[in-house]
C-alpha cells in the first residue's frame, strides 16, 4: 500500500475525515487525525531514508535513547508495528509534559491495542487513551492500517495480509 493512501484508510477505519475543532478546542477526532498524520510522516521519512518497513530490531532501544526521561526502560513489550505511533506519541508527550514517564507499555490482549501507564503527566489527561484507541487500527506486525481480530488466544490488531501469515 502506498503511504499517501494510508492516511485515508486510517481515517475511514477511525471514522474521521479530517480535523474538526469545536469552539477552538481540539476534539477527539482532531487528536486521532493528528496521530495518523504523524505516523504516516514517520513512515514516509523512514522510506525516504531507504529504511523501508519493517522496523529495525533495535527500535525499543532507539526510542528509549531518544526520549530518556519518558522511557526510563525500552518499550520491549510493545509490538514492532506500533513503533511509528510510539515515535509520534513520545514526541508529543515530551513536549506537553516534559517530566512524564511511561511506567508500563504493553499490548492489551483483551482490547487488542496498546496499554499505557503514565506517571507525572497530569497535563496529558486523556491523551494516552487516545493513543490506545488508535493502536487498535494499526497492525501490530507491519504498522499498516488494521482492525482488531479476535481469536481464542486474545484480540490482535492485524491487517489482512498479516492475519493470513
Amino acid at each position: 500500500m502506498k503511504l499517501a493512501s494510508e492516511t485515508g484508510v486510517w481515517s475511514k477505519l477511525l471514522k474521521i475525515d479530517g480535523p474538526v475543532s469545536y469552539r477552538g478546542q481540539e476534539t477527539l477526532r482532531d487528536q486521532q487525525f493528528r496521530i495518523v498524520q504523524g505516523m504516516v510522516r514517520v513512515r514516509s521519512r523512514r522510506v525516504a531514508e531507504g529504511r523501508a518497513p519493517p522496523v529495525p530490531d533495535e527500535w525499543p532501544d532507539v526510542i528509549a535513547k531518544a526520549w530518556p526521561v519518558l522511557w526510563y526502560r525500552p518499550p520491549e513489550k510493545v509490538p514492532r508495528g506500533w513503533c511509528d505511533m510510539l515515535v509520534v506519541m513520545s514526541g508529543e508527550f515530551s513536549r506537553l509534559a516534559p517530566q512524564a514517564q511511561v511506567i508500563d507499555a504493553f499490548e492489551d490482549f483483551v482490547q487488542g491495542g496498546l496499554a499505557l501507564r503514565i506517571g507525572g503527566g497530569d497535563e496529558l489527561a486523556e491523551l494516552p487513551h487516545v493513543y490506545a484507541h488508535v493502536s487498535r487500527f494499526v497492525c501490530r506486525q507491519c504498522g499498516g492500517p488494521a482492525r482488531v481480530r479476535r481469536t481464542k488466544t486474545g484480540a490482535w490488531a492485524l491487517c489482512g495480509a498479516c492475519e493470513v501469515e
